[in-house]
């Protein structure tokens, strides 16, 4: 079943409001690839807006999920890659063999 669509939105624009954690957002069977990204691009946003309030003492001590949110893209990153690498596993090879040549 596909993520209702005022859900999504609300996700992207308070990814706190629908998810406790990035991990969550990654987990979510109803988010495609480009639907996770966008949310987890989202909080990263809020996140580093966060860091800067922080450095300015406008917090009191809210959790900093900077690091979590990077850690959830580049997972995600990763399993695009890892999918591209199961599709055409010769490219790969290819890429490796040409590194370092001019």
């Amino acid at each position: 079943m596909p993520i209702r669509k005022n859900d999504f939105e609300r996700a992207l624009s308070d990814p706190k409001s629908v998810y406790d954690t990035p991990e969550q957002v990654l987990a979510d069977p109803r988010l495609d690839r480009e639907g996770k990204r966008s949310i987890l691009e989202v909080w990263k946003q809020d996140a580093e807006a966060l860091l800067r309030a922080e450095g300015e003492a406008m917090t009191e001590g809210e959790p900093n999920m900077l690091r979590r949110v990077d850690l959830a893209l580049r997972t995600l990153a990763d399993r695009k890659d890892e999918a591209r690498r199961r599709t055409h596993p010769g490219s790969l090879l290819r890429r490796r063999r040409t590194n370092g040549r001019c």
